[in-house]
């Protein structure tokens, strides 16, 4: 007999806390509208499921597809546009790297975003900013990021002296560069 009962004991210390995170997920997840592009460049328009610990979006993100959740990899679309009341966020991949997805912040001749990647022994984030110029992809992460960062802008002598002050680039003003930067070309023109 007691036996059972400390069965039934574990039994509800371990379902409790299953049933708890099940109806959780399900009653107090939040939505957004959205869209996303396939593929073949079709523009699908569905309802995201935020992630808890947003933006932090590795490599796939949930959506509601004829009434059921389901998973849309970075390696099945090209991109995601999450549209909110008073901002958007959008995300895509690259021919060269579609493992992940990146969050766009600035577009232009230089263009910025974020990655971000799980560490697989506490789930924390980590946020990697890239930047993409001409097709190449330059993570921002490791030693010689100013040197990097100054090869992309060395045709914009402005940027450049900047980024050369080393004071300057300790705060790493990566937006500050990609707009400066995609301002000093569009004033110099095609």
């Amino acid at each position: 007999m007691s036996q059972n009962r400390t069965g039934s004991c574990l039994m509800k210390k371990f379902l409790f806390p299953l049933l708890l995170i099940f109806f959780s997920e399900k009653v107090f997840s939040m939505t957004i509208k959205g869209f996303y592009i396939t593929k073949s460049g079709d523009t699908v328009y569905t309802e995201f499921i935020i992630p808890e610990d947003f933006p932090v979006v590795t490599n796939f993100i949930k959506i509601i597809k004829d009434g059921k959740r389901t998973r849309l990899r970075s390696t099945e679309i090209k991109s995601f546009t999450m549209v909110g009341t008073r901002s958007q966020y959008t995300f895509t991949t690259f021919e060269q790297d579609n493992r992940h997805f990146f969050q766009e912040i600035v577009k232009g001749k230089l263009s910025l975003y974020n990655v971000y990647q799980r560490n697989i022994i506490n789930q924390t984030a980590n946020k990697i900013p890239v930047m993409v110029k001409n097709d190449e992809i330059l993570y921002l992460s490791g030693i010689n990021k100013r040197k990097v960062v100054a090869t992309l802008v060395e045709d914009c002598k402005e940027i450049f002296d900047k980024i050369n002050d080393i004071k300057w680039f300790e705060t790493i003003p990566y937006l500050e560069i990609a707009k400066g930067y995609n301002a000093c070309m569009d004033a110099v023109g095609p």
